[in-house]
C-alpha cells in the first residue's frame, strides 16, 4: 500500500476541498436522508464517464470486483425449481 501512495498524484489543493466538504457533508446526509445519498452518489458516478479519460484499468464492461457485488451472471439466473 505504501508503494501505491508513493506513486499516487496529488490532488490539486481545490479539487481535494471540494471533496473534503463533499464527504463531510454527505458523513452529516447519511443518517437524515440515505436515499439522498445514494442518488448523490449515482450522480457523481454518471458525471465521471463525462468528465475525460478513465484511470487505467477502468471500464464501463469491466465486471465490479466488489465482493458485494453479484456477478454479472448470478443476476441473470433464476432461481432452482423447487421440485
Amino acid at each position: 500500500m505504501d508503494d501505491v501512495a508513493t506513486r499516487a498524484l496529488p490532488l490539486p489543493d481545490d479539487v481535494a476541498g471540494l471533496l473534503h466538504t463533499l464527504r463531510e457533508r454527505l458523513d452529516e446526509l447519511v443518517d437524515e436522508e440515505p436515499v439522498m445519498v445514494l442518488k448523490a452518489a449515482e450522480n457523481l458516478g454518471r458525471s465521471l464517464p463525462n468528465s475525460g479519460r478513465s484511470p487505467p484499468g477502468t471500464s464501463r464492461s469491466t465486471p465490479s470486483r466488489c465482493p458485494a457485488s453479484p456477478r454479472p451472471s448470478a443476476r441473470r439466473r433464476k432461481p432452482p425449481d423447487p421440485a
